[in-house]
């Protein structure tokens, strides 16, 4: 175990409660529509010292073992070790189940009753912050900078309310981004446009995740008409960003001087739950694979699966809009989704830095599986994270969302688990704000690319990626990333590829289209030509540069302005 993970892993992230000694059970009946159990309990009594174990688990066999056993395994693995958090007795635990163990750090937590909305005793008076923990959003910070965006910028947003959570203080909220046109941003599938979705914080204690959202739609609404790239994408694509999926656990994590380690929404299923182990892992209670490995049947574990199969209300929310916006494009059991289907659901976790693909729930290959991979693969090459199925990489995680939406309709999906180095990585599920844009920086450009390709992931991984093009009076420079990424499957992502073609346009459809002269080398190819914009009007127009391989796949677009006249 390297000194680096020793020195920053879990210094902040655990700092607050995991476990705590309360003098009423949680349980005891359900609470009233708008109040959280937690509302009924008192303030806890001394601190339990909690800890984290470096548990040794070679195979998937003792992963699943953990799971099944209900220990709170954190997103991280550093080779053989997985990591769990508990108190003395689950040390003990571990012990008796036959795992090698050792405390990888210690800290002494203390729980404290929220009361209401993030730690305001008398809700219905709260004003509750947008921010904690030096510049994190709460749930209504997130809501808050919903409404201020819808406000400020008409034409490019809708906001949709999916449903609302378990207590029903909030709604679980999208904002669909696109410039608007007739019938954009509707809950329909016959629209004229490709979903790109992104959902965030489905576990509320993974605070950095849902200020990727925050920070991709200030980058959409506030780049359309300036960066070409944005206004490509947003001309193109509707653009649906769920930034809380799971506000009710969010409101626990925010309260209090340091983050709690709620994971979980705020049902407590009739179950004795005390603190933040009260709830349902919405990653865990998908009608796919549900039961499966890496979850357990106490309502108290943070991998409890819930009462049934799509249960929660959060849950039910996303299944219904899915269905809505996305088409069935997959007919269930082996059968892969065309190569012509549509859309894109991205989910990001934190803090193993890892891109994650289906299938989550065990070490199978998907129908799909070698244009998952190689959508995989295209993503580690922007943000450097290991890429594979779960089960290879993490441990298998049955019932997750990304499973679902591809399971059931076919749509394309994966998983980002955000990392990084120091205070950034490790298992710190708080790091420091200031790591926001550490990870914003690393992962940018894969939700750009991931929306590009929205309307033909699968057929558009296998594809040369245009990584860059820049004109210069009337010149054209292009840079082409040209590994064979239809190879990932095989781990040989990084075999240079085979990129026959460069084109641009200045019509998106590419209904006509001129040459780029091109030069290979290895992995990267350049290409280059004078345009000719004779016919263009005079001022500024966009260029829409596409390559293509031998075998006829072609990369996402990219854009860029010229200025004609």
């Amino acid at each position: 175990m390297s000194q680096q993970r020793k020195k920053w892993s879990l210094v902040v992230a655990v700092s607050a409660a995991l476990t705590a000694t309360l003098t009423a059970p949680a349980g005891a009946g359900l609470p009233l529509p708008g109040i959280d159990v937690a509302e009924q309990q008192p303030a806890s009594a001394e601190p339990v010292t909690t800890y984290v174990y470096g548990v040794q688990a070679p195979t998937a066999a003792d992963a699943e073992k953990l799971a099944r056993q209900g220990f709170d395994l954190l997103e991280d693995r550093d080779g053989d070790t997985l990591f769990v958090a508990g108190d003395a007795a689950v040390g003990k635990k571990l012990a008796a189940a036959g795992f090698r163990a050792e405390v990888f750090d210690t800290m002494r937590p203390s729980w404290e009753n929220p009361g209401g909305l993030i730690g305001n005793p008398d809700p219905k008076n709260a004003k509750v912050a947008d921010t904690f923990y030096g510049g994190y959003h709460t749930s209504m910070g997130h809501m808050n900078h919903l409404q201020q965006v819808a406000s400020a910028k008409p034409d490019l947003t809708r906001i949709h309310n999916l449903g609302k959570t378990y207590t029903g203080k909030y709604d679980v909220r999208a904002i669909c981004i696109t410039k608007l046109a007739q019938g954009d941003c509707e809950q329909r599938n016959d629209g004229a446009k490709p979903k790109f979705f992104l959902m965030t914080q489905t576990h509320a204690r993974e605070i950095a995740a849902g200020e990727m959202s925050y920070k991709f739609i200030d980058h959409l609404t506030n780049g359309y008409g300036s960066d070409a790239e944005v206004t490509a994408l947003l001309d193109s694509t509707e653009v649906w960003v769920v930034p809380i999926a799971n506000p009710d656990g969010l409101d626990i994590v925010a309260q209090g001087a340091r983050p709690s380690m709620q994971r979980k929404n705020r049902n407590p299923t009739g179950g004795n739950c005390t603190g933040d182990s009260v709830g349902v892992d919405l990653n865990r209670n998908n009608d796919s694979h549900w039961g499966g490995a890496g979850t357990s049947k106490n309502p108290c574990n943070d991998t409890y699966l819930g009462p049934s199969a799509s249960s929660e209300l959060e849950n039910k929310a996303l299944h219904n809009v899915w269905a809505k916006i996305f088409k069935k494009q997959r007919a269930g059991g082996n059968s892969p989704a065309p190569v012509t289907a549509t859309g894109y659901m991205l989910s990001i976790h934190t803090v193993a830095g890892m891109n994650l693909v289906p299938w989550q729930y065990a070490n199978t290959p998907a129908p799909n599986d070698k244009a998952l991979k190689a959508i995989g693969a295209q993503m580690k090459s922007y943000n450097g994270y290991q890429t594979g199925q779960a089960p290879q990489i993490l441990y298998a995680a049955s019932g997750g969302h990304d499973d679902y939406i591809y399971d059931k309709l076919g749509v394309a999906s994966s998983t980002i688990e955000l990392g990084g180095a120091g205070q950034c990585g490790g298992t710190n599920f708080h790091p420091p704000y200031s790591c926001v844009e550490t990870y914003w920086k690393a992962n940018k450009s894969v939700l750009m690319y991931l929306g590009k390709i929205a309307k033909a992931p699968y057929a558009a991984s296998f594809g040369p990626n245009v990584r860059s093009a820049e004109i210069t009076g009337a010149n054209l420079s292009v840079t082409v990333d040209a590994r064979t990424y239809e190879n990932a499957a095989k781990g040989r992502e990084n075999v240079g590829g085979d990129a026959t073609t460069v084109e641009y346009s200045f019509d998106p459809t590419f209904a006509s289209a001129s040459p780029l002269a091109l030069k290979r080398s290895g992995v990267t190819a350049t290409a280059s030509v004078a345009v000719n914009a004779a016919g263009q009007p005079a001022g500024r127009r966009m260029v829409y540069v596409r390559a293509k391989d031998k075998a006829g796949n072609y990369g996402p677009t990219t854009a860029t302005w010229i200025t004609v006249g």
